[in-house]
C-alpha cells in the first residue's frame, strides 16, 4: 500500500478521529476538580464581570480580551464554575491537535499526524490546555500564523499573507 487511495484516506480519518477525541478526554478528565491557581482566579473573575454584568476594560498587566470573552461566554451558556471556566482552553487544546492536519501539506501525513499526537499527549502541552490562563489562545494564534504563512509562501496569494497578519494578531 503506497498510502493513497479510499482505504488509506479512511483509516486516516478514523486516525484523526480517535486522536481528537483521545485529546478530547485527556483534556476533559476531571477538568474541574483541582483548585483554582492564581492566574486562574483573577481571569475567572474578570471573565464572571464580564458575564454577569458586561464589564470589561483592558487592562495591558492582564491578558485578553480573546480569553475573557471565551470564558464569559461558557459561564452564560453552560454556568460559573471551575470546568466551565477551564472549558474553553481544553476545547483550544483540541483545536491545536486539529490544526496539526494542516500539516499535512508540508510535511506529509506522517509527521503531521505525529505532530498530532504529540500536541495530544504532551505533558506540557496537556497542563496549559486544561488551565484558565492565556497559554492556549497563544499557541493558537501563533500556530495559525505559521500555517498562514506557510501558505503564503507556497502560492505567494496575498489574501494569504492578510490572513497570517489578521490571525498572528489574535
Amino acid at each position: 500500500m503506497r498510502g493513497d487511495g479510499p482505504a488509506w484516506d479512511r483509516l486516516e480519518r478514523w486516525a484523526w478521529g480517535g486522536l481528537l477525541l483521545l485529546a478530547l478526554g485527556l483534556r476533559l478528565a476531571d477538568l474541574g476538580s483541582r483548585s483554582y491557581h492564581h492566574d486562574e482566579s483573577i481571569h475567572g473573575w474578570f471573565s464572571h464581570a464580564l458575564a454577569q454584568r458586561g464589564e470589561y476594560k483592558y487592562d495591558p498587566v492582564y491578558h485578553g480580551p480573546v480569553q475573557y470573552f471565551m470564558v464569559a461566554s461558557t459561564f452564560r451558556l453552560l454556568g460559573d464554575s471551575d470546568f466551565t471556566a477551564r472549558l474553553p482552553a481544553a476545547l483550544g487544546g483540541v483545536g491545536l491537535v486539529a490544526m496539526a492536519i494542516l500539516l499535512r501539506v508540508r510535511f506529509g501525513r506522517g509527521a503531521a499526524f505525529a505532530s498530532g499526537v504529540l500536541l495530544a499527549v504532551s505533558p506540557n502541552f496537556l497542563y496549559f490546555t486544561r488551565f484558565c490562563r492565556e497559554d492556549v489562545w497563544s499557541l493558537l494564534g501563533t500556530f495559525g500564523l505559521f500555517l498562514w504563512l506557510d501558505r503564503w509562501w507556497r502560492t505567494r496569494r496575498v489574501v494569504d499573507l492578510g490572513l497570517a497578519a489578521v490571525w498572528g494578531a489574535v
